[in-house]
């Protein structure tokens, strides 16, 4: 009906905003999705994870693989190695299964394993920016730093913006030392200004009611 496909558009809206650092719009378009459809999955724990607001992940999300990102960027490995050994149980296919090991590695301080899990997932073709980031930010706590670079610009190229995330994420602290990681991040920052542009320009903040900056 068409609530539904308002919800699904509004749903749409969450992820895209992300992308694009506007994550206050994010969070309006996940909540205006669940006014219309209660039960939608909106990806919103993304938003929050990337923004760093850890409480709301976990009140979102039963995801291993987010609960134990959250644990470890707060410092708690420990648990976060032990979130992932019980998820270990669970059957994972395709890019799941590439990022829970690559996860695990980072853990356990076995960097080699963690780099051919990221490289066996790339030689598949991986796109999507948001994975990218994903991998990037396990690699840079594996201290692959110029692989976790590559997929870094590589997410930036394909239109990954979340600025908040590359700039805080304690996993990307060694990368961020790095004239390149600087120049990515110049690039991501020019990206999401040409975004909050096109946004006010499309009428975001009088639809969603948030005015980005």
């Amino acid at each position: 009906g068409e609530r539904t496909a308002d919800a699904d558009l509004w749903a749409g809206l969450v992820p895209a905003c992300r992308f694009l650092g506007l994550y206050d719009a994010s969070v309006v378009a996940h909540e205006r999705a669940r006014g219309l459809d209660p039960k939608i999955s909106t990806s919103v724990e993304h938003t929050y994870f990337q923004a760093g607001r850890y409480d709301d992940v976990a009140r979102v999300t039963e995801s291993p693989f987010l609960l134990a990102a959250v644990a470890a960027a707060r410092g708690d490995e420990a648990r976060a190695r032990l979130i992932l050994h019980e998820s270990a149980e669970l059957e994972f296919e395709g890019l799941r299964e590439f990022f829970l090991g690559a996860l695990v590695a980072a853990l356990e301080d076995r960097s080699d394993d963690c780099e051919e899990r990221a490289r066996g997932v790339m030689e598949r073709g991986l796109r999507d920016p948001e994975a990218l980031y994903f991998f990037a930010r396990v690699l840079g706590r594996s201290g692959k730093v110029d692989f976790s670079l590559d997929l870094l610009e590589q997410a930036i190229a394909r239109g990954f913006y979340s600025i908040r995330a590359l700039e805080l994420d304690p996993w990307l602290e060694v990368p961020r030392r790095t004239e390149r990681f600087r120049a990515a991040l110049a690039c991501a920052a020019a990206g999401r200004r040409e975004a909050v542009t096109a946004y006010r320009a499309a009428g975001g903040p009088r639809i969603l009611g948030v005015e980005e900056t």
